[in-house]
C-alpha cells in the first residue's frame, strides 16, 4: 500500500507571507511611532505578529498529527500484510498435511480391500489406485522441496515422503511381476470350487504385500508419521507442544495418527 503523502508547503508559504507582512507593518508602525503618529499601526503589527505565531504553532501541530496518522497507517498496512501472508502460509501447510494424510489412508484402505477380497481383479484395481496415490505423494514431495507449501525443514519432510513412496514402489513392482500370472490363474479358479481356488493363497503369500498388510504396516506408517508429524507441528503449533519428538528412524510400532 502506498504511504500517504503529507505536504506542508502551502501552510509554510502562507505563514511566511504573514510573517513578512507582520514585520513590514511592525517596521512601519515603529517608524511612525517615532514620529508620534497614531498607535493604530503598532496594534495592527502586533496582531499580525500574533497571527504569525499562531500559524507557526498550527503548522507544527498539523505536521505532528499528519506524521502520526501516516505512521499508524503504515503500521496498519504492515499488520494486514503480515496477517494475510500468515493466513496464506497456514492454508498451504494445511493443504500439504491434507494431501499427505489422505493419500496415506487411501493406500491403507486399498491394502485392506486386497486383503479382504484376495482376488486378482480386486488386487489389480486397488494397486492401480495406489499408483494414483503415489503420484499425489510424489507431486507433494516436489512442491514441498520447491518451497510451495511454506514449510520448515522441507528436505527432511521430503525424505520421509520418499521413504513412504519407496515402500509403495516395491508394492507396485511386485504387482507388475505377478499380476499377469494371477489374472490367468483367476480364470482357472472360476472353473473349480472354492476349496480348489489358488489365487487367494497366492495373493496372501506375496511377500511385499504381506509386509505392508493393512493391519501391520510400520514400514508405511513410520515414514508417514515422520512427515506428517513435522507438518502437523507447523499447522497446529500450540497443540503440538506436548507431543513427543518425531520418530526419524525406521521400524517400530505405528503410532495412532
Amino acid at each position: 500500500m502506498e504511504e500517504p503523502h503529507v505536504s506542508t508547503w502551502p501552510l509554510v508559504m502562507t505563514v511566511a507571507a504573514c510573517g513578512l507582512v507582520s514585520l513590514a507593518l511592525l517596521g512601519l508602525a515603529h517608524s511612525q511611532l517615532v514620529g508620534r503618529l497614531d498607535l493604530l499601526y503598532l496594534e495592527v503589527a502586533k496582531t499580525a505578529l500574533n497571527l504569525l505565531f499562531v500559524g507557526i504553532a498550527a503548522m507544527l501541530a498539523r505536521t505532528v498529527v499528519d506524521r502520526y496518522v501516516a505512521a499508524r497507517e503504515r503500521e496498519r498496512a504492515a499488520l494486514e500484510r503480515r496477517e494475510a501472508e500468515a493466513s496464506a502460509a497456514h492454508a498451504r501447510r494445511l493443504a500439504a498435511l491434507t494431501t499427505l494424510t489422505s493419500s496415506y489412508w487411501n493406500v491403507r484402505k486399498c491394502l485392506t480391500i486386497i486383503d479382504a477380497h484376495r482376488s486378482a481383479k480386486s488386487y489389480g484395481e486397488q494397486i492401480r489406485l495406489i499408483i494414483d496415490h503415489r503420484l499425489d505423494l510424489q507431486q507433494l514431495d516436489n512442491d514441498i522441496c520447491a518451497g510451495m507449501h511454506a514449510l520448515e525443514q522441507p528436505f527432511r519432510i521430503g525424505n520421509a515422503i520418499r521413504a513412504l513412496d519407496a515402500q509403495l514402489a516395491r508394492l507396485t513392482d511386485e504387482w507388475r511381476e505377478k499380476y499377469l500370472m494371477l489374472s490367468q490363474q483367476q480364470k482357472a479358479d472360476e472353473l473349480v470350487g472354492p476349496e480348489a481356488k489358488k489365487v487367494p493363497a497366492a495373493i496372501e503369500a506375496l511377500p511385499v504385500l504381506e509386509a505392508l498388510r493393512a493391519d501391520k504396516a510400520p514400514a508405511l506408517h513410520t515414514p508417514f508419521e515422520d512427515a506428517a508429524g513435522l507438518i502437523r507441528r507447523q499447522v497446529f503449533p500450540l497443540e503440538s507442544e506436548g507431543e513427543a519428538p518425531v520418530n526419524t528412524g525406521g521400524g517400530g510400532a505405528p503410532r495412532v495418527a
